[in-house]
């Protein structure tokens, strides 16, 4: 199957064009976030949460924690959640820290930056965000326009990569 890495800023679309891949395209998808969310609850780093899901829905309010702890988690393995992701999936979706993006990189097929600022979203500070638009990715996608755009330029990178695997599964 398929790996993909799927970027962006917060609140630009990533995990609804992870979605996409799952639903028309048979993709899985183990969510990298609630992994966190797990970890940063149960060591403490944010008091207060209840439950992992709690903790997952208020993340975009403590970007920088959770960007802080994800560079100090990674920082000797820097695949240690990605490889967990893709235990139980084919998308791992959000990374931050620009270190752990580069050595990893080679576990997927390709690496997807999805972008909205055309409708007016803001960047994400460096301070939760090392990545940025002008980062090495294989696919852009504009999700500033309607969902069915987004669908169609999903469609158009997913013909490219069964081709890819298609010419690499005849060269061996």
């Amino acid at each position: 199957m398929i790996k993909l890495n799927i970027n962006g800023y917060a609140r630009h679309g990533k995990d609804t064009v992870a979605d996409m891949f799952v639903q028309f395209h048979g993709f899985r998808k183990t969510d990298a976030s609630m992994l966190y969310a797990r970890d940063i609850r149960q060591m403490g780093v944010i008091e207060g949460y209840h439950s992992d899901r709690e903790c997952y829905d208020d993340r975009i309010n403590h970007r920088k924690e959770w960007f802080d702890f994800i560079t100090d988690a990674t920082k000797n393995e820097p695949d240690l959640y990605v490889k967990e992701v893709l235990r139980g999936g084919d998308i791992y979706v959000g990374q931050r820290n620009l270190k752990q993006y580069y050595q990893t990189k080679h576990l997927f097929d390709a690496t997807i930056w999805v972008d909205s600022s055309n409708r007016g979203l803001k960047r994400e500070a460096k301070e939760s965000c090392e990545l940025n638009p002008l980062i090495e990715h294989t696919f852009y996608i504009d999700n500033s326009k309607s969902i069915y755009e987004t669908g169609k330029q999903i469609d158009s990178i997913m013909n490219l990569l069964i081709n890819r695997k298609n010419i690499q599964n005849d060269a061996l």
